[in-house]
């Protein structure tokens, strides 16, 4: 991404769908968590021109092609008219005019290189002993029971092989491994796990290398009646499972009253800042937005907890 703003002309980056130029601030307004969300328009037209932009994808903003990025973002919504960005920096004061470009994002690599170097950290007990399995230093650990034929399975459509790599993986000390070609039913057998394992009063965490992958396995958790929390950015979520995205589900809370009166003060302000004629009125916009989006960070957090 970065090599292709280096390279190619603007022309051949707006052509290619990865550059949007001249967007103007339609508005701005407070986003989960008190992030900031800019609504962006053409200046010169009633849609937006063809774009590749869509909702997940990491993007920066500058004022130009020269420019700094005034913020990294997240992109919220797309419309035809309209696209909506979360900003990173919450106190990033946008230009007249901004261009964004989308950005190949390092997030992945960054995060390997961490779990690399925390897994060459000293440990001890039990989380030595899981590390030693992982690199077959000494072998996994499996109880006695329970025996698939000793299982009582909510989906009785299971094959055998499925069934007993379920209960492989509910005797397992450390690790279990279930492997098989696609189509062979991994997922339906993760999702009785995981319904085995809640019904044993055990709490889930279940992750996946890609979002689509991860509201795949929600969507399936919820269709058989689970109560779940799906993390992750908003922008990222697909449709189906939204409802139980955190955000969601704090937006849904009992204190929500509270929360939305504090963000209609925060959307009050945020408007004043964006029209403001003097440098002053901006200022002072801005440190009541900031007092405000700290509270209301405080308020979400105690709800997200």
């Amino acid at each position: 991404g970065e090599r292709l703003l280096q390279t190619r002309s603007d022309a051949e980056l707006v052509a290619r769908g990865t550059t949007l130029l001249r967007l103007e601030v339609a508005d701005l307004e407070p986003g989960f968590g008190g992030r900031l969300h800019a609504v962006l328009r053409s200046s010169r037209a009633a849609e937006l021109p063809a774009h590749r932009f869509s909702p997940g994808d990491v993007i920066a903003v500058p004022a130009t092609r020269e420019a700094v990025p005034v913020t990294t973002a997240v992109v919220a919504k797309v419309r035809r008219e309209t696209l909506t960005i979360a900003l990173d920096d919450e106190d990033a004061e946008l230009p007249g005019l901004v261009r964004l470009d989308r950005m190949a994002t390092d997030v992945t690599w960054k995060r390997l290189a961490a779990a690399l170097r925390d897994a060459g950290r000293e440990r001890r007990g039990d989380e030595a002993r899981f590390l030693d399995v992982l690199f077959e230093e000494r072998e996994p650990e499996f109880a006695d029971q329970p025996a698939a034929d000793a299982v009582a399975w909510f989906d009785t459509t299971l094959d055998a092989s499925q069934r007993d790599a379920i209960a492989l993986a509910l005797r397992a000390r450390h690790v279990a491994l279930i492997h098989g070609p696609p189509g062979t039913g991994k997922t339906t057998a993760v999702v009785e796990f995981v319904r085995q394992a809640v019904a044993r009063g055990e709490r889930v965490l279940a992750c996946a290398p890609s979002n689509v992958a991860v509201d795949n396995l929600a969507e399936r958790l919820l269709r058989a009646g689970l109560r779940i929390v799906r993390l992750g950015h908003p922008a990222r979520i697909q449709a189906a499972v939204r409802d139980v995205s955190l955000a969601a589900q704090v937006e849904q809370a009992p204190e929500q009253k509270l929360l939305r009166d504090v963000r209609r003060e925060v959307d009050q302000y945020l408007r004043r800042m964006h029209r403001a004629k003097s440098r002053q009125d901006r200022f002072s916009a801005r440190n009541e937005v900031r007092r405000l989006r700290a509270e209301l960070r405080q308020l979400e957090s105690g709800v997200t907890r």
